[in-house]
């Protein structure tokens, strides 16, 4: 899933897991978390692991990412 946002993105990967800064790539991490968490089940600690940042951080990313969800209008289809 981190590549298929990252591509739908035009970002690199491993600034998405590495914690760039880039508004694009904390945009990808929102979505990330988003996606992992409504439409995959998992948990928040699971994802913080992944995203190495804290799980009250993937909490707060999942609501930025549910309210970004319109502005990227295909995400659903680059994820099937």
């Amino acid at each position: 899933m981190v590549d298929r946002i990252s591509r739908f993105l035009r970002t690199e990967k491993d600034e998405v897991l590495f914690g760039n800064r880039k508004q694009i790539n904390c945009h990808a991490r929102n979505l990330i978390c988003f996606i992992a968490v409504k439409s995959m089940g998992y948990k928040f600690n699971e994802i913080a692991d992944t995203l190495k940042i804290h799980p009250v951080t993937a909490g707060r990313c999942a609501e930025k990412g549910w309210k970004l969800l319109d502005n990227y209008e295909g995400m659903w289809e680059v994820l099937d």
